[in-house]
């Protein structure tokens, strides 16, 4: 099974565990895919947003109908942007409210009335697309430490893949939580928040490290793996022992522990 898995497009994999589960967010992916039916396989959505639901939904859309999200990075400057954005020659570009401002000379559907009206005036797909496991979903960034940033393709085959070794090398459950509060623009947020989607799995989506809200969720939710970066690991947990919160479940905690310190670990 876990072959078969593996060979099959992301889109059918949310067939199997995610679409059955969350009946009315698949309409409005479908009402997506709708408002963007011009687009061919392999054609690319440019996103420029801080965390928030309607990103998980587009990149569920574009699962759908064989399209590519480009992530964008909001701390870039107005040129970089350009550059990123320019890399992939997007089709449609969307952005919240808070950064559309930084994409200069280019037409920008923003979330909020106008995107909620676009989804509103059409009506849901009725067919997927014929979609290969090599065709590529997300297309994330380097960091453009050696120059200006440049675009890393990620297939389908690829984010099943990784997903599954993430579970088997982790022990995370099926159905466990996992709180997106890191960029949705990086592979950290993006991948894991797909990897529970795909398992039937619940997406917290949180703007920023909220220590206070992931404090609370810490307390409420069966996690699987709580990204912390190392500079915040002694922090939460000081917070945690601070309220006397007691979690009910985390499976993997943090990244990069070399960079731990052992006191805190």
């Amino acid at each position: 099974m876990d072959d078969l898995i593996a060979l099959l497009p992301l889109v059918t994999v949310f067939l199997l565990f995610y679409i059955i589960l969350y009946i009315p967010q698949r309409r409005r992916q479908k009402k997506h895919k709708s408002y963007i039916e011009a687009l061919k396989i392999g054609d690319r959505i440019a996103i420029l947003s801080e965390n928030r639901a309607e990103y998980v939904e587009v990149y569920l859309a574009a699962a759908y109908i064989g399209a590519i999200v480009a992530c964008q990075n909001w701390r870039l400057t107005p040129n970089e942007l350009e550059h990123c954005i320019g890399l992939v020659n997007p089709s449609v570009i969307l952005a919240s409210p808070k950064h559309e401002e930084k994409i200069i000379s280019r037409e920008v559907t923003c979330f909020g009335k106008d995107y909620e009206a676009r989804l509103n005036a059409v009506n849901p797909i009725k067919k997927l697309a014929d979609i290969d496991p090599e065709d590529a979903l997300l297309i994330l960034y380097t960091s453009g430490t050696t120059g200006l940033p440049k675009g890393a393709v990620i297939s389908h085959r690829a984010e099943i893949s990784r997903n599954l070794v993430t579970r088997a090398e982790f022990g995370i459950a099926m159905r466990d939580t996992f709180v997106a509060w890191s960029p949705m623009y990086h592979m950290g947020a993006a991948e894991c928040a797909l990897g529970a989607l795909m398992c039937g799995g619940k997406v917290i989506v949180v703007d920023g490290f909220d220590q206070e809200k992931i404090c609370k969720l810490v307390a409420t939710e069966e996690l699987g793996w709580l990204l912390l970066m190392p500079g915040m690991v002694g922090a939460l947990a000081a917070e945690l022992k601070a309220q006397q919160i007691k979690t009910r479940g985390v499976k993997v905690c943090g990244v990069m522990a070399d960079l731990v310190p052992p006191r805190e670990i």
